[in-house]
């Protein structure tokens, strides 16, 4: 298919893009008492993914769908609020 014809965009969202709509979802997603920092593998849960998943993008892009981690000694704590 030509570029000029192509229906579909090309444009990749920016990370801050990709944070905002990850964390809409999140909220919508989560229950009320879930806290406001959660694991890799509750983060993982949530989202019904792998928590390797959530680790390699971390590790390939510094982030998982614009999430930035924050780094509890060796674990990777997730700020979702």
């Amino acid at each position: 298919m030509h570029r000029d014809t192509d229906p579909t965009p090309h444009n990749k969202p920016t990370v801050d893009e990709l944070r905002t709509l990850t964390l809409e979802t999140l909220r919508k997603l989560a229950p009320p008492d879930t806290p406001s920092t959660l694991n890799t593998e509750q983060l993982a849960d949530l989202l019904h993914v792998k928590p390797a998943t959530v680790r390699r993008a971390n590790s390939q892009a510094g982030h998982y769908n614009g999430l930035i981690p924050l780094k509890g000694g060796r674990r990777l704590l997730w700020k979702i609020r």
